[in-house]
């Protein structure tokens, strides 16, 4: 481990941080894969992974590419080890619910609530809770993946309902096509036959 910096500030959630003035110097630039290993490498070799010690102005220093809150966002979020990334159980999405019921939108004070869940997880998550018109009286009845795979369902059904349609033959029209044809045939036969005497309507 290097001798570092000491920390510039510690906070697990990093949505909420304070204004950082290099972020006028450097342009946000999506990171890359090299990007995340190097940071993660950094914070390994001068940290150890000590969110509490890291100082994110020495990091982003090394980054060259990225300032201090780009640095500390895409980590604590991203790439620090511990987070969980799998689906919310209904008893976080119950307890998200009451959470922002009892503190509104503070997610950094309602992430602390949760293990191993960021404040942008907890955002998101409550986003999507909403758009599924959740409750906290509904949400344990809620399969909120369930539901988008059913919508998917639907609306896929309806585009080979629909197509079908289209290639499916219009049932008059065969009716009419072959009443056309039964008629030229009688017609035919009548003129044909030699037992048909001539007439005249004269």
């Amino acid at each position: 481990m290097r001798t570092a910096k000491l920390s510039d500030g510690y906070s697990v959630s990093s949505s909420e941080d304070d204004f950082d003035e290099d972020l006028i110097k450097k342009k946000h630039i999506m990171f890359t894969s090299e990007d995340d290993e190097k940071l993660k490498n950094i914070v390994e070799e001068y940290y150890l992974n000590d969110l509490k010690k890291i100082n994110w102005t020495f990091v982003s220093s090394l980054m060259s590419n990225k300032n201090r809150r780009q640095c500390k966002d895409r980590y604590i979020n991203y790439l620090r080890d511990g987070l969980n990334y799998g689906k919310f159980t209904k008893e976080e999405n119950y307890l998200l619910l009451c959470k922002v019921e009892e503190f509104g939108n503070k997610w950094k004070m309602i992430a602390k609530f949760f293990k191993n869940r960021t404040d942008v997880m907890i955002k998101a998550q409550y986003r999507k809770l909403m758009r599924r018109h959740a409750t906290i009286d509904n949400v344990i009845f809620i399969n909120v993946d369930t539901h988008r795979r059913a919508k998917y369902q639907r609306k896929h059904f309806k585009e080979n309902k629909s197509q079908q349609k289209t290639e499916i033959p219009n049932k008059n029209d065969e009716i009419l096509n072959e009443l056309e044809f039964d008629d030229e045939f009688l017609i035919d036969k009548y003129f044909q036959d030699p037992k048909i005497e001539e007439f005249s309507i004269f």
